[in-house]
């Protein structure tokens, strides 16, 4: 019996630091003629002891099966792409090159450990609510890059297309993106309430507001002020 929970306590420390494998950033239709040697996967281990590797395979999107050895230390990233070459030419850092590509409309990515159990994966898309071309993706030149790295990478809403400047223009576009290092963009909050100023028109005129929470004021044309009364 003990050596049958011990097992079972051994698999369930396994799978929690499996958990904490995380795909993070996207780079499926750089700016580039003819090949798309800038795609990429970034995988971020946001836990806190180092996952090994070994045996992992990409299922869905990319064909890849890690050598064994390979591990992302805790808080590390690994970039897995189309060209290493590439990556350390206008990035600055290594990938391990996939077979295959990335389609540009859109697709499954999905990683198994070497047991087959499923790690991570999500469906991106490159229409809302995932960032799209008018947002400076699909072919503008900036990677996605999930706004929180806790936050469900299923979500089209928890993307955001790149802002890091990385100083290098492909086809008049400005390459944007943070393969290896910590991402840039952050989650917007949403307030709680919106009111929209026009003149001296209001919308919604009145408004209850719970200790805590936010107003966001958007003055849309003409000049205003808040005035009236406070019922607390």
């Amino acid at each position: 019996m003990t050596r049958y929970l011990s097992i079972i306590f051994l698999t369930f420390i396994s799978t929690l630091a499996y958990s904490q494998i995380v795909i993070n950033e996207i780079s499926y239709n750089p700016p580039e003629s003819g090949q798309d040697s800038l795609e990429y996967i970034e995988l971020y281990n946001l836990g806190s002891n180092a996952v090994d590797l070994s045996n992992f395979v990409f299922t869905s999107g990319i064909n890849l099966t890690f050598d064994i050895g390979i591990s992302i230390e805790a808080g590390g990233y690994l970039i897995v792409c189309e060209s290493s070459d590439a990556m350390m030419n206008v990035f600055g850092v290594e990938g391990i090159v996939w077979d295959g590509g990335m389609s540009n409309g859109g697709e499954a990515i999905a990683l198994k450990d070497a047991a087959g159990v499923l790690v991570d994966s999500l469906s991106y898309d490159d229409n809302a609510p995932w960032p799209s071309q008018a947002d400076g993706t699909d072919g503008g030149g900036a990677s996605i890059e999930l706004c929180d790295a806790t936050s469900d990478n299923t979500l089209g809403a928890n993307w955001r297309a790149a802002t890091n400047d990385i100083g290098m223009i492909i086809n008049g576009a400005i390459v944007l993106g943070t393969p290896g290092v910590a991402n840039t963009v952050l989650c917007e909050t949403q307030p709680n309430h919106i009111v929209n100023a026009a003149g001296l028109s209001f919308t919604p005129k009145d408004i209850t507001i719970e200790i805590g929470e936010t107003v966001r004021w958007e003055n849309t044309s003409g000049n205003h002020n808040v005035n009236g009364g406070l019922d607390v």
